[in-house]
């Protein structure tokens, strides 16, 4: 729908590689995880009850396409820390060409992204690990977060926050395995609904 969105004529190419990319993304996420899987370049607008396969390789045939019009049409920067440039969809690309097997694509795109952007390893490894490194020459794309709390909640610990109090359990103690018991959020009772207590292994009757 971008050619009736009312968009800057100049910026609708830039918008549409952000969007190819994310598509492609998503599918390649799929199909790896999948393989042959439900395939569709159609809104969706409706219910749809049934679901047929579509051919990997035909799901990888748009992805490839998908990443070239990004390659050809993103910026070669964005002041905007996160938003999808020429290197980012030249990376995911020789991710994706490596992963087909083809090789000399994967190489190219590499040396591409290794050499003409400016990126390269941080001198010293824990450097990586230092919060005032959150961005550095290492990153190719990046995770952009709000540096306003208020729309930041969770961001990094919202897997935390349905994590029941497990450490006034007698006998149990707070620990790295079992994770920080926030217990904040809570399913919907339709979702937990959805499973049976009696057979799904993840219910733990001395935790009730």
């Amino acid at each position: 729908n971008i050619g009736t969105a009312g968009v800057d004529a100049s910026k609708a190419p830039i918008l549409e590689a952000e969007l190819r990319f994310m598509r492609a993304w998503y599918y390649w996420h799929l199909v790896e995880s999948f393989g042959d899987i439900p395939f569709t370049l159609e809104p969706t607008e409706s219910i749809i009850t049934t679901a047929k396969r579509t051919p990997a390789d035909q799901v990888y045939e748009q992805i490839f396409s998908d990443l070239q019009y990004a390659v050809d049409n993103a910026p070669l920067t964005n002041t905007d820390y996160g938003k999808i440039t020429k290197p980012i969809a030249e990376a995911f690309s020789a991710r994706v060409y490596l992963t087909r097997g083809r090789y000399e694509e994967a190489l190219t795109y590499a040396q591409h992204v290794m050499n003409d952007y400016g990126y390269g390893l941080m001198p010293n490894y824990a450097d990586l690990w230092k919060m005032e490194n959150e961005k550095n020459q290492e990153i190719i794309w990046g995770l952009n977060y709000s540096t306003n709390l208020e729309f930041n909640d969770g961001s990094n610990v919202g897997h935390s926050m349905y994590l029941m109090e497990y450490d006034t359990q007698p006998g149990m103690l707070r620990d790295v395995s079992n994770g920080y018991p926030n217990v904040r959020y809570m399913p919907t009772k339709f979702l937990l609904n959805l499973f049976d207590e009696q057979k799904d292994a993840r219910y733990n009757s001395s935790f009730k």
